[in-house]
């Protein structure tokens, strides 16, 4: 045996040659699909090639095609709806924000700057320790 291989090879095609492809029998059981029969199922043929002509095709896809660009349409305007709706809702919560805003400012007392604060302050002693450096050292 000089070339094993190639020998292998050559049975296995000459084997497949015999083997040709056939359309099975499929056996429905309920909603389950087998290819073994069963009790009450029923059969279904295997699915055969079109017989449809080829302009029959072309206008079948050409229906096809015209029922997704309706589809898509249709979901597009969909969309763009929500997204109208969304912006009205985001405007109105962005309203309703700044008059609360507005009004809670007007109840509140006015804020006093934090300068003016500190100036009130500066005249008694700090309630809290405040680093400062050693005295120069006299010579």
């Amino acid at each position: 045996m000089r070339h094993p291989v190639l020998i292998a090879i050559c049975c296995a095609v000459v084997g497949l040659m015999g083997v040709r492809a056939t359309a099975q029998t499929i056996y429905r059981c309920g909603v389950t699909y087998s290819e073994t029969p069963c009790g009450a199922g029923t059969t279904l043929e295997g699915v055969a090639p079109s017989k449809e002509s080829p302009t029959e095709r072309q206008r079948a896809a050409a229906h096809e095609n015209q029922r997704q660009a309706k589809a898509a349409d249709a979901l597009e305007n969909a969309r763009q709806a929500q997204e109208a709706q969304a912006a009205r809702r985001h405007q109105a919560e962005a309203q309703a924000m700044a008059t609360d805003k507005a009004r809670t400012a007007k109840t509140q007392a006015p804020a006093v700057p934090h300068s003016a604060r500190k100036a009130a302050k500066s005249d008694k002693d700090p309630g809290y320790f405040t680093a400062k450096p050693p005295p120069p050292a006299k010579p």
